[in-house]
């Protein structure tokens, strides 16, 4: 599941980058991790903060523009939110749960 929560943000991270008109930013994967705390949603992915530097853009823009081009065909994501300086949390379905338990 995590592999394609990453797809996911990867495939969001390009359309955004051209959407914002940001340097080409390469073959750039995103790392998400479990938070530490349950009210941060069941992953959390800092990669706003990362580009932040190569695009010259404040992280939580960066990440609002990645967040609505989100496109969870999949039926993944229940909810992502935009937390802090710009990290993007994001709570799965129970759909998504039950399959990964399967």
């Amino acid at each position: 599941m995590k592999e394609q929560l990453i797809a996911i943000l990867k495939q969001a991270v390009q359309k955004a980058a051209h959407r914002g008109r940001w340097e080409d930013i390469g073959d750039f994967t995103p790392e998400i991790e479990r938070p530490k705390e349950r009210a941060h949603g069941d992953f959390a992915c800092n990669v706003a903060l990362v580009l932040a530097k190569r695009v010259k853009r404040p992280p939580r823009e960066i990440a609002e523009l990645i967040e609505e081009c989100l496109e969870d065909e999949r039926g993944l994501i229940a909810a992502s939110e935009i937390a802090g300086a710009g990290f993007i949390n994001l709570t799965l379905t129970e759909d998504a749960w039950q399959r990964a338990l399967a």
